[in-house]
């Protein structure tokens, strides 16, 4: 019962985290955030990872080259879980890293590197201590690297663009990491309640 009862809550929480949206991405037409980024590591970490694919499911007729541009920007989100869940030095290391390359190797990218400093805050988390705030910010911001990577070699932005980013990037991800902090707690505290609950009931039929 409390398995099946998890497998609803998982999917109701898709559901609307692929419908609500969080935040507009600046220099989009139609694109925002969606509260994907915050709910999917909540979701993977309760449940397990094969549940990130209903982020993945797309609306049927799609073209090859949308349905590619749906996959990757859903890359954002495995990275994110792994992330959270792992806390790995690959996610929270290299990754970063290796974001940090590609947008400078870009020709739009180099003249914006100031932007990618923030993705060594995954790095210099991951040589510090582990704990719930220090895995949603690096969720974030990993999220965050390769969200960024993909949105300059598949969209068509300016170094401008970017370099006014950097201010809004910090509050943004400051309030997706608090979100993510907020979720984990939420459900932690509401398994404890049903598990006592469970027990009571348990308990009360024994007697």
């Amino acid at each position: 019962m409390k398995k099946y009862l998890g497998y609803s809550v998982a999917i109701l929480a898709v559901i609307f985290a692929r419908l609500m949206p969080f935040s507009w991405i600046i220099g989009s037409t139609g694109f925002y955030f969606s509260w994907s980024t915050m709910i999917a590591p909540i979701v993977v970490k309760y449940i397990g990872m094969s549940w990130i694919g209903l982020f993945f499911i797309a609306k049927k007729g799609l073209t090859a080259s949308v349905l590619l541009l749906h996959i990757l920007h859903r890359l954002p989100l495995v990275g994110a879980a792994y992330a959270y869940k792992t806390h790995h030095w690959f996610f929270s290391v290299v990754i970063p890293l290796i974001c940090m390359g590609m947008f400078a190797l870009h020709d739009v990218g180099c003249l914006a590197w100031p932007y990618t400093l923030y993705w060594l805050i995954p790095v210099v988390l991951w040589f510090g201590s582990d704990n719930l705030c220090s895995r949603a910010l690096t969720s974030s911001f990993v999220a965050h690297a390769i969200g960024s990577v993909i949105w300059l070699y598949c969209g068509d932005t300016s170094a401008a663009t970017w370099m006014g980013l950097i201010p809004v990037v910090f509050v943004e991800r400051l309030l997706m990491a608090m979100a993510i902090v907020g979720l984990d707690l939420l459900v932690a505290h509401c398994a404890l309640l049903y598990s006592n609950k469970v027990r009571s009931v348990k308990i009360a039929s024994v007697v």
